[in-house]
Protein backbone atom coordinates (compact mmCIF):
# COMPACT_ATOMS: atom_id res chain seq x y z
CA UNK A 1 0.00 0.00 0.00
CA UNK A 2 1.07 3.61 -0.45
CA UNK A 3 1.99 5.98 2.36
CA UNK A 4 -1.04 8.15 1.64
CA UNK A 5 -3.37 5.15 1.82
CA UNK A 6 -1.80 4.04 5.08
CA UNK A 7 -2.13 7.50 6.68
CA UNK A 8 -5.71 8.07 5.52
CA UNK A 9 -6.96 4.64 6.53
CA UNK A 10 -5.12 4.41 9.84
CA UNK A 11 -6.11 7.95 10.84
CA UNK A 12 -9.76 7.16 10.24
CA UNK A 13 -9.61 4.08 12.48
CA UNK A 14 -7.85 5.99 15.27
CA UNK A 15 -10.26 8.93 15.05
CA UNK A 16 -13.23 6.53 15.27
CA UNK A 17 -11.70 5.13 18.46
CA UNK A 18 -11.50 1.60 17.08
CA UNK A 19 -7.74 1.03 17.06
CA UNK A 20 -5.02 -0.54 19.20
CA UNK A 21 -1.24 -0.48 19.10
CA UNK A 22 1.12 -3.45 19.15
CA UNK A 23 4.77 -2.73 19.89
CA UNK A 24 7.58 -5.18 19.24
CA UNK A 25 11.24 -5.13 20.18
CA UNK A 26 12.04 -2.44 17.59
CA UNK A 27 10.41 0.23 19.73
CA UNK A 28 12.63 -0.60 22.70
CA UNK A 29 15.73 -0.95 20.55
CA UNK A 30 15.24 2.67 19.49
CA UNK A 31 16.20 3.79 23.02
CA UNK A 32 19.14 1.41 23.31
CA UNK A 33 17.55 -1.71 24.75
CA UNK A 34 19.00 -4.87 23.23
CA UNK A 35 17.19 -6.98 20.67
CA UNK A 36 16.06 -10.37 21.89
CA UNK A 37 19.06 -11.93 20.19
CA UNK A 38 21.39 -9.58 22.07
CA UNK A 39 19.50 -10.27 25.28
CA UNK A 40 20.31 -13.96 24.99
CA UNK A 41 23.85 -13.46 23.68
CA UNK A 42 25.46 -14.42 26.99
CA UNK A 43 23.31 -17.55 27.20
CA UNK A 44 24.27 -18.59 23.68
CA UNK A 45 27.94 -17.94 24.41
CA UNK A 46 27.87 -20.24 27.44
CA UNK A 47 26.17 -22.91 25.33
CA UNK A 48 28.77 -22.42 22.59
CA UNK A 49 25.98 -21.67 20.09
CA UNK A 50 26.16 -18.87 17.53
CA UNK A 51 22.99 -16.84 17.10
CA UNK A 52 21.94 -16.17 13.49
CA UNK A 53 18.84 -14.63 11.98
CA UNK A 54 17.31 -18.13 11.73
CA UNK A 55 18.04 -19.14 15.35
CA UNK A 56 15.02 -20.12 17.45
CA UNK A 57 15.65 -17.89 20.47
CA UNK A 58 13.05 -19.64 22.61
CA UNK A 59 15.12 -22.80 22.14
CA UNK A 60 18.34 -21.00 23.16
CA UNK A 61 16.62 -19.87 26.37
CA UNK A 62 15.30 -23.39 26.91
CA UNK A 63 18.72 -25.02 26.44
CA UNK A 64 20.26 -22.56 28.88
CA UNK A 65 17.49 -23.16 31.39
CA UNK A 66 17.95 -26.93 31.05
CA UNK A 67 21.68 -26.69 31.78
CA UNK A 68 21.94 -23.81 34.28
CA UNK A 69 18.40 -23.46 35.65
CA UNK A 70 15.54 -21.01 35.08
CA UNK A 71 16.70 -18.78 37.95
CA UNK A 72 20.08 -18.18 36.30
CA UNK A 73 18.33 -17.35 33.03
CA UNK A 74 16.10 -14.83 34.80
CA UNK A 75 19.13 -13.20 36.46
CA UNK A 76 20.78 -12.61 33.09
CA UNK A 77 17.60 -11.11 31.63
CA UNK A 78 17.09 -8.82 34.64
CA UNK A 79 20.73 -7.70 34.69
CA UNK A 80 20.48 -6.59 31.06
CA UNK A 81 17.04 -4.97 31.21
CA UNK A 82 17.68 -3.16 34.48
CA UNK A 83 20.60 -1.22 33.05
CA UNK A 84 20.05 2.49 32.43
CA UNK A 85 18.99 3.38 28.91
CA UNK A 86 17.71 6.51 27.22
CA UNK A 87 14.05 7.23 27.95
CA UNK A 88 13.21 8.84 24.65
CA UNK A 89 13.78 8.39 20.94
CA UNK A 90 12.37 10.04 17.84
CA UNK A 91 10.42 6.86 17.11
CA UNK A 92 8.95 6.57 20.61
CA UNK A 93 7.99 10.24 20.74
CA UNK A 94 6.13 9.83 17.45
CA UNK A 95 4.44 6.68 18.74
CA UNK A 96 3.37 8.38 21.99
CA UNK A 97 1.88 11.30 20.02
CA UNK A 98 -0.62 8.86 18.50
CA UNK A 99 -2.30 8.62 21.93
CA UNK A 100 -3.42 5.00 21.73
CA UNK A 101 -5.55 3.91 24.70
CA UNK A 102 -4.72 0.21 24.40
CA UNK A 103 -1.12 -0.91 23.85
CA UNK A 104 -0.09 -4.55 23.49
CA UNK A 105 3.52 -5.69 23.53
CA UNK A 106 5.80 -8.72 23.77
CA UNK A 107 8.55 -6.59 25.38
CA UNK A 108 9.63 -7.24 28.97
CA UNK A 109 11.01 -3.73 29.64
CA UNK A 110 9.26 -0.63 31.02
CA UNK A 111 9.96 1.71 28.10
CA UNK A 112 6.27 2.30 27.32
CA UNK A 113 5.29 2.97 30.93
CA UNK A 114 8.29 5.29 31.46
CA UNK A 115 7.46 7.38 28.39
CA UNK A 116 3.81 7.67 29.37
CA UNK A 117 4.80 8.66 32.90
CA UNK A 118 7.07 11.41 31.57
CA UNK A 119 4.02 12.80 29.80
CA UNK A 120 2.00 12.56 33.03
CA UNK A 121 -0.26 9.92 31.50
CA UNK A 122 -1.63 7.29 33.87
CA UNK A 123 -1.15 3.71 32.68
CA UNK A 124 -2.36 0.35 33.93
CA UNK A 125 -0.12 -2.67 33.35
CA UNK A 126 -1.63 -6.11 32.66
CA UNK A 127 0.93 -8.94 32.72
CA UNK A 128 -1.08 -11.97 33.85
CA UNK A 129 -4.67 -13.23 33.67
CA UNK A 130 -5.44 -12.15 37.23
CA UNK A 131 -4.65 -8.52 36.32
CA UNK A 132 -7.71 -8.44 34.04
CA UNK A 133 -9.94 -8.53 37.13
CA UNK A 134 -8.64 -5.10 38.17
CA UNK A 135 -8.79 -3.60 34.68
CA UNK A 136 -9.77 0.07 34.97
CA UNK A 137 -11.66 1.33 31.87
CA UNK A 138 -11.14 4.97 32.92
CA UNK A 139 -7.34 4.63 32.95
CA UNK A 140 -5.68 6.78 30.30
CA UNK A 141 -3.74 3.84 28.79
CA UNK A 142 -3.86 0.08 29.33
CA UNK A 143 -0.62 -1.80 28.58
CA UNK A 144 -0.98 -5.53 27.94
CA UNK A 145 2.34 -7.39 28.21
CA UNK A 146 1.84 -10.77 26.53
CA UNK A 147 5.27 -12.13 27.46
CA UNK A 148 5.35 -10.72 30.98
CA UNK A 149 7.38 -7.98 32.62
CA UNK A 150 10.90 -7.65 34.02
CA UNK A 151 9.38 -6.65 37.39
CA UNK A 152 8.03 -10.20 37.66
CA UNK A 153 10.83 -12.21 36.07
CA UNK A 154 9.55 -15.50 37.51
CA UNK A 155 6.63 -15.34 35.08
CA UNK A 156 8.19 -14.00 31.89
CA UNK A 157 7.63 -16.05 28.75
CA UNK A 158 11.08 -16.83 27.39
CA UNK A 159 11.71 -20.58 27.01
CA UNK A 160 10.27 -23.13 24.62
CA UNK A 161 8.36 -24.68 27.52
CA UNK A 162 6.82 -21.27 28.33
CA UNK A 163 5.54 -21.03 24.77
CA UNK A 164 4.23 -24.59 24.76
CA UNK A 165 2.32 -23.95 28.00
CA UNK A 166 1.18 -20.45 27.05
CA UNK A 167 -2.38 -21.34 26.13
CA UNK A 168 -2.94 -23.08 29.47
CA UNK A 169 -1.31 -20.37 31.57
CA UNK A 170 -2.76 -17.30 29.81
CA UNK A 171 -6.23 -18.35 28.67
CA UNK A 172 -8.00 -15.12 29.67
CA UNK A 173 -5.31 -12.81 28.32
CA UNK A 174 -5.33 -14.66 24.98
CA UNK A 175 -9.13 -14.48 24.83
CA UNK A 176 -8.98 -10.75 25.53
CA UNK A 177 -6.33 -10.30 22.84
CA UNK A 178 -8.39 -12.20 20.26
CA UNK A 179 -11.45 -10.15 21.14
CA UNK A 180 -9.52 -6.94 20.52
CA UNK A 181 -8.04 -8.26 17.26
CA UNK A 182 -11.62 -8.84 16.11
CA UNK A 183 -13.14 -5.55 17.31
CA UNK A 184 -10.22 -3.16 16.72
CA UNK A 185 -7.75 -2.33 13.99
CA UNK A 186 -4.16 -2.87 15.16
CA UNK A 187 -1.07 -0.95 14.15
CA UNK A 188 1.99 -3.20 14.55
CA UNK A 189 5.26 -1.31 14.98
CA UNK A 190 8.78 -2.62 15.57
CA UNK A 191 7.43 -6.14 15.30
CA UNK A 192 8.98 -8.97 13.27
CA UNK A 193 5.91 -11.27 13.10
CA UNK A 194 8.00 -14.23 14.19
CA UNK A 195 6.14 -14.74 17.48
CA UNK A 196 3.89 -17.79 17.33
CA UNK A 197 1.53 -16.42 20.00
CA UNK A 198 0.42 -13.46 17.90
CA UNK A 199 0.46 -15.27 14.56
CA UNK A 200 -1.58 -18.17 15.91
CA UNK A 201 -4.24 -15.73 17.17
CA UNK A 202 -4.37 -13.95 13.81
CA UNK A 203 -4.52 -17.28 11.97
CA UNK A 204 -7.29 -18.58 14.24
CA UNK A 205 -9.41 -15.46 13.66
CA UNK A 206 -8.85 -15.50 9.90
CA UNK A 207 -9.83 -19.18 9.69
CA UNK A 208 -12.84 -18.76 11.98
CA UNK A 209 -14.23 -15.87 9.94
CA UNK A 210 -13.34 -17.49 6.63
CA UNK A 211 -11.00 -14.60 5.72
CA UNK A 212 -13.76 -12.00 6.19
CA UNK A 213 -12.22 -10.47 9.30
CA UNK A 214 -10.90 -6.90 9.51
CA UNK A 215 -7.44 -5.81 8.34
CA UNK A 216 -4.57 -4.54 10.49
CA UNK A 217 -1.55 -2.41 9.53
CA UNK A 218 2.21 -2.45 9.87
CA UNK A 219 5.30 -0.63 8.57
CA UNK A 220 8.25 -2.80 7.53
CA UNK A 221 11.63 -2.08 5.99
CA UNK A 222 11.69 -3.26 2.38
CA UNK A 223 14.14 -5.93 1.25
CA UNK A 224 14.65 -6.95 -2.35
CA UNK A 225 14.62 -10.69 -1.85
CA UNK A 226 12.17 -13.35 -2.97
CA UNK A 227 11.79 -14.54 0.62
CA UNK A 228 10.83 -11.03 1.81
CA UNK A 229 8.28 -10.61 -0.98
CA UNK A 230 6.72 -13.94 -0.06
CA UNK A 231 6.72 -12.92 3.62
CA UNK A 232 4.82 -9.69 2.84
CA UNK A 233 2.36 -11.56 0.66
CA UNK A 234 1.79 -14.08 3.46
CA UNK A 235 1.10 -11.29 5.97
CA UNK A 236 -1.46 -9.70 3.69
CA UNK A 237 -3.24 -12.81 2.46
CA UNK A 238 -3.10 -15.16 5.44
CA UNK A 239 -3.02 -12.79 8.40
CA UNK A 240 -4.90 -9.75 7.00
CA UNK A 241 -2.03 -7.32 7.65
CA UNK A 242 -1.75 -4.37 5.25
CA UNK A 243 1.93 -3.55 4.85
CA UNK A 244 3.54 -0.18 4.17
CA UNK A 245 7.11 -0.88 3.07
CA UNK A 246 9.80 1.76 3.59
CA UNK A 247 13.37 2.03 2.33
CA UNK A 248 14.67 2.48 5.87
CA UNK A 249 13.22 2.24 9.36
CA UNK A 250 14.52 5.78 9.85
CA UNK A 251 11.52 6.93 7.77
CA UNK A 252 8.99 5.61 10.27
CA UNK A 253 9.00 8.56 12.74
CA UNK A 254 8.25 11.02 9.91
CA UNK A 255 5.42 8.83 8.63
CA UNK A 256 3.95 8.63 12.13
CA UNK A 257 4.25 12.41 12.48
CA UNK A 258 2.25 12.80 9.28
CA UNK A 259 -0.31 10.36 10.68
CA UNK A 260 -0.55 12.50 13.84
CA UNK A 261 -1.10 15.61 11.69
CA UNK A 262 -3.83 13.81 9.77
CA UNK A 263 -5.55 12.91 13.04
CA UNK A 264 -5.26 16.50 14.27
CA UNK A 265 -6.99 17.65 11.09
CA UNK A 266 -10.21 16.10 12.42
CA UNK A 267 -10.01 18.09 15.66
CA UNK A 268 -11.28 21.64 16.11
CA UNK A 269 -10.45 23.76 19.14
CA UNK A 270 -13.03 26.43 20.00
CA UNK A 271 -11.85 29.33 22.14
CA UNK A 272 -14.09 32.05 23.54
CA UNK A 273 -16.15 33.33 26.42
CA UNK A 274 -18.54 36.09 27.34
CA UNK A 275 -20.00 37.58 30.50
CA UNK A 276 -23.15 39.48 29.57
CA UNK A 277 -24.27 40.17 26.02
CA UNK A 278 -26.95 42.50 24.74
CA UNK A 279 -29.98 40.86 23.11
CA UNK A 280 -28.61 41.03 19.55
CA UNK A 281 -25.20 39.60 20.53
CA UNK A 282 -26.78 36.87 22.65
CA UNK A 283 -29.05 35.86 19.77
CA UNK A 284 -26.01 35.74 17.45
CA UNK A 285 -24.01 33.71 20.00
CA UNK A 286 -26.88 31.27 20.37
CA UNK A 287 -27.41 30.82 16.61
CA UNK A 288 -23.71 30.56 15.79
CA UNK A 289 -23.00 28.10 18.60
CA UNK A 290 -25.79 25.80 17.44
CA UNK A 291 -25.00 26.00 13.73
CA UNK A 292 -21.27 25.60 14.23
CA UNK A 293 -21.52 22.78 16.77
CA UNK A 294 -24.09 20.75 14.85
CA UNK A 295 -22.27 20.95 11.55
CA UNK A 296 -18.76 20.41 12.90
CA UNK A 297 -19.83 17.28 14.76
CA UNK A 298 -21.08 15.71 11.53
CA UNK A 299 -17.44 15.05 10.63
CA UNK A 300 -15.05 16.44 13.25
CA UNK A 301 -14.28 16.37 16.96
CA UNK A 302 -14.71 19.51 19.06
CA UNK A 303 -12.22 20.41 21.80
CA UNK A 304 -12.83 23.21 24.27
CA UNK A 305 -11.70 24.52 27.64
CA UNK A 306 -15.32 25.47 28.47
CA UNK A 307 -14.90 29.25 28.29
CA UNK A 308 -17.35 31.15 30.50
CA UNK A 309 -20.95 30.88 29.17
CA UNK A 310 -19.86 30.15 25.58
CA UNK A 311 -18.67 26.73 26.79
CA UNK A 312 -22.21 26.05 28.03
CA UNK A 313 -23.62 26.93 24.61
CA UNK A 314 -21.13 24.68 22.78
CA UNK A 315 -21.47 21.73 25.17
CA UNK A 316 -25.26 22.06 25.36
CA UNK A 317 -25.78 22.03 21.60
CA UNK A 318 -23.11 19.36 21.24
CA UNK A 319 -24.94 17.06 23.65
CA UNK A 320 -28.22 17.76 21.85
CA UNK A 321 -26.75 16.84 18.49
CA UNK A 322 -25.08 13.65 19.72
CA UNK A 323 -28.29 12.61 21.48
CA UNK A 324 -30.39 13.25 18.37
CA UNK A 325 -27.97 11.23 16.24
CA UNK A 326 -27.85 8.43 18.85
CA UNK A 327 -24.13 8.67 19.53
CA UNK A 328 -23.31 6.92 22.81
CA UNK A 329 -19.59 7.67 23.05
CA UNK A 330 -20.03 11.38 23.72
CA UNK A 331 -16.48 11.91 25.01
CA UNK A 332 -15.12 10.73 21.67
CA UNK A 333 -16.85 13.55 19.77
CA UNK A 334 -17.07 16.37 22.31
CA UNK A 335 -13.96 16.87 24.42
CA UNK A 336 -14.65 19.50 27.07
CA UNK A 337 -11.81 20.22 29.49
CA UNK A 338 -12.80 22.97 31.95
CA UNK A 339 -10.20 24.79 34.02
CA UNK A 340 -10.10 23.88 37.70
CA UNK A 341 -10.74 26.78 40.06
CA UNK A 342 -7.39 26.67 41.89
CA UNK A 343 -5.02 26.00 39.00
CA UNK A 344 -1.74 27.88 39.07
CA UNK A 345 -0.80 30.11 36.12
CA UNK A 346 1.61 27.44 34.89
CA UNK A 347 -1.03 24.72 35.17
CA UNK A 348 -3.50 26.86 33.23
CA UNK A 349 -0.91 27.45 30.52
CA UNK A 350 -0.06 23.73 30.32
CA UNK A 351 -3.76 22.87 30.15
CA UNK A 352 -4.24 25.25 27.22
CA UNK A 353 -1.16 23.98 25.41
CA UNK A 354 -2.25 20.37 25.79
CA UNK A 355 -5.73 21.06 24.43
CA UNK A 356 -4.57 23.14 21.48
CA UNK A 357 -1.70 20.77 20.64
CA UNK A 358 -4.17 17.97 19.88
CA UNK A 359 -6.00 20.05 17.26
CA UNK A 360 -5.09 21.45 13.85
CA UNK A 361 -7.70 24.22 13.84
CA UNK A 362 -8.50 26.95 16.38
CA UNK A 363 -11.69 29.00 16.09
CA UNK A 364 -12.02 32.20 18.15
CA UNK A 365 -15.44 33.53 19.19
CA UNK A 366 -16.29 36.59 21.33
CA UNK A 367 -13.77 36.64 24.19
CA UNK A 368 -15.02 38.69 27.11
CA UNK A 369 -14.15 37.62 30.65
CA UNK A 370 -13.42 38.79 34.19
CA UNK A 371 -9.73 38.17 33.55
CA UNK A 372 -9.05 41.30 31.51
CA UNK A 373 -6.87 44.40 31.46
CA UNK A 374 -6.66 47.71 29.61
CA UNK A 375 -5.46 45.93 26.44
CA UNK A 376 -7.52 42.76 26.40
CA UNK A 377 -11.17 41.84 26.96
CA UNK A 378 -10.04 38.28 27.76
CA UNK A 379 -6.45 37.53 28.69
CA UNK A 380 -7.19 33.78 28.45
CA UNK A 381 -8.50 33.92 24.88
CA UNK A 382 -5.54 36.08 23.83
CA UNK A 383 -3.15 33.56 25.42
CA UNK A 384 -4.83 30.74 23.53
CA UNK A 385 -4.35 32.71 20.32
CA UNK A 386 -0.65 33.11 21.10
CA UNK A 387 -0.30 29.36 21.73
CA UNK A 388 -2.13 28.52 18.50
CA UNK A 389 0.05 30.96 16.57
CA UNK A 390 3.28 29.64 18.11
CA UNK A 391 2.30 26.05 17.25
CA UNK A 392 1.30 26.95 13.67
CA UNK A 393 -2.35 26.04 14.00
CA UNK A 394 -4.92 27.06 11.40
CA UNK A 395 -6.49 30.06 13.14
CA UNK A 396 -10.02 31.17 12.23
CA UNK A 397 -11.12 34.37 14.02
CA UNK A 398 -14.79 35.37 13.92
CA UNK A 399 -14.17 39.12 14.07
CA UNK A 400 -17.88 39.93 13.78
CA UNK A 401 -18.45 38.40 17.24
CA UNK A 402 -16.46 41.28 18.76
CA UNK A 403 -14.44 41.53 21.97
CA UNK A 404 -11.10 39.67 22.03
CA UNK A 405 -11.93 37.82 18.81
CA UNK A 406 -12.12 41.20 17.07
CA UNK A 407 -8.67 42.06 18.38
CA UNK A 408 -7.33 38.71 17.12
CA UNK A 409 -9.08 39.31 13.79
CA UNK A 410 -7.44 42.74 13.43
CA UNK A 411 -4.02 41.30 14.29
CA UNK A 412 -4.42 38.69 11.56
CA UNK A 413 -5.85 41.21 9.08
CA UNK A 414 -2.75 43.38 9.53
CA UNK A 415 -0.58 40.34 8.76
CA UNK A 416 -2.86 38.59 6.28
CA UNK A 417 -0.03 37.38 4.01
CA UNK A 418 0.96 35.03 6.84
CA UNK A 419 -2.51 33.47 6.65
CA UNK A 420 -3.07 32.71 2.95
CA UNK A 421 -5.93 30.30 3.71
CA UNK A 422 -7.92 33.28 5.09
CA UNK A 423 -7.28 35.86 2.37
CA UNK A 424 -10.46 35.32 0.35
CA UNK A 425 -12.65 34.87 3.44
CA UNK A 426 -11.32 37.43 5.89
CA UNK A 427 -13.87 40.16 5.09
CA UNK A 428 -16.82 37.81 5.61
CA UNK A 429 -15.41 36.64 8.95
CA UNK A 430 -15.11 40.25 10.04
CA UNK A 431 -18.51 41.51 8.89
CA UNK A 432 -21.11 38.74 8.64
CA UNK A 433 -23.58 38.04 11.43
CA UNK A 434 -25.20 35.21 9.49
CA UNK A 435 -24.49 32.02 11.48
CA UNK A 436 -25.07 29.74 8.52
CA UNK A 437 -22.80 31.71 6.20
CA UNK A 438 -20.00 31.93 8.76
CA UNK A 439 -20.20 28.18 9.37
CA UNK A 440 -20.10 27.54 5.62
CA UNK A 441 -16.86 29.55 5.42
CA UNK A 442 -15.31 27.78 8.42
CA UNK A 443 -16.08 24.36 6.94
CA UNK A 444 -14.69 25.45 3.58
CA UNK A 445 -11.43 26.66 5.16
CA UNK A 446 -11.06 23.35 7.00
CA UNK A 447 -11.83 21.26 3.90
CA UNK A 448 -9.44 23.28 1.70
CA UNK A 449 -6.61 22.94 4.20
CA UNK A 450 -7.18 19.21 4.68
CA UNK A 451 -7.25 18.58 0.94
CA UNK A 452 -3.52 19.30 0.86
CA UNK A 453 -2.60 16.84 3.63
Amino acid sequence: MTEKEFINEMAEHIIRDESSLFLGAGSSCSVGFPSWGKLLEECAHKLNIKITKDTDLFSIAQYFSNRYGKTELQKIVKSVLNKKFEFESELLNSIMDLNFKNIWTTNYDSVIEDNLSRRRIISNKIIRDSDLVSLVPQTDVNIYKLNGDVSDSDNIVITKADIENYNDNHQLLLTFFKKELISNTFLFLGYSFSDTIVLSCLSFISTYFNDKNNFHYTIIEKKNTCQHKSFIEDLEKRFHIKVLQVKSNNEIPNILDRLVNKMRSYRIFISGSFINLNDDDDKFANELSKELTYRLLEKYQIYSGMGYKLGNYISGYGLNYLSEEHFTNIEHHLIMRPFAEHMSEQQIHNHRENLIDQCQFAIFLFGDSKHRNENHNSIGVWNEYQIAKKNRKVIIPIGSSGFESRKIYNDILNNITQYPYLEKYINILGESRDASRITDIILRIIAEYNSHL
